[in-house]
């Protein structure tokens, strides 16, 4: 030690003995992040819609245009469709639904009001 210095004691919190804490390597969690096998779960999306005034064929047929080749089951958990897609749906795509809805819900009406022909 260089004359005129003091030796300081340096003691690290919660360690009584004033040892460092022990270093932890992250190749174990390197190693288990490269083998873990990519799940599909892990890569969708969980969202929802409301059930009101639209059939779950309409809902289901969009899905299916918008993602060819996924499949789609329908659940429904208070008066919500909810459906596992792999990316999630934009605000267009939403308004989008709305309008497949409300084209399915004038067609009923216009049906039902229509007058009898003469």
């Amino acid at each position: 030690m260089a004359p005129g210095l003091q030796r300081s004691e340096t003691s690290f919190r919660g360690n009584p003995h004033g040892a460092a804490p022990p270093v932890r390597s992250t190749l174990s969690f390197v190693r288990r992040a490269q083998t873990a096998p990519p799940s599909q779960e892990a890569a969708t999306k969980q969202e929802t819609y409301p059930i009101y005034r639209l059939k779950w064929e309409k809902l289901k047929a969009f899905l299916e245009r918008r993602f060819p080749g996924h499949q789609f089951q329908e659940r429904v958990h208070k008066d919500r469709y909810v459906f596992t897609i792999p990316e999630s749906l934009t605000s267009e795509e939403f308004d989008a639904i709305a309008d497949e809805r409300d084209k399915a819900q004038n067609e009923g009406t216009r049906v039902a009001n229509s007058p009898e022909p003469a």
